[in-house]
């Protein structure tokens, strides 16, 4: 089994590869096909459209940077994993008492 500094470690290292490997999806599929119209790949054009629209920093317009698609995104794929990472921390816990 993983210890819990391994799975930090792995979410530190995971996260910025998650970043990049969306941002890979977006710019290299054939948004032309007709495949690409599918709902599958609805979460994927919202990313690409709120790039074609420009990305707005926080700093920029906090409103607009807070509704972005990926931003929405991004803050639920981080509340998701901070969960499964607390209850990795729980049953660890669990473990030494």
């Amino acid at each position: 089994m993983e210890s819990l500094t391994d799975t930090v470690i792995r979410f530190r290292e995971a996260v910025p590869e998650e970043v990049e490997a969306n941002a890979y999806v977006v710019e290299n599929i054939d948004w032309d096909d007709a495949a690409t119209q599918a709902a599958y790949y609805d979460q994927a054009r919202r990313w690409l459209r709120n790039d074609q629209n420009g990305y707005v920093s926080g700093e920029e317009d906090i409103l607009s940077y807070y509704f972005q698609p990926v931003e929405i995104d991004a803050r639920a794929y981080a509340a998701e994993e901070t969960e499964r990472l607390q209850g990795l921390i729980d049953k660890e816990l669990q473990k030494e008492t």
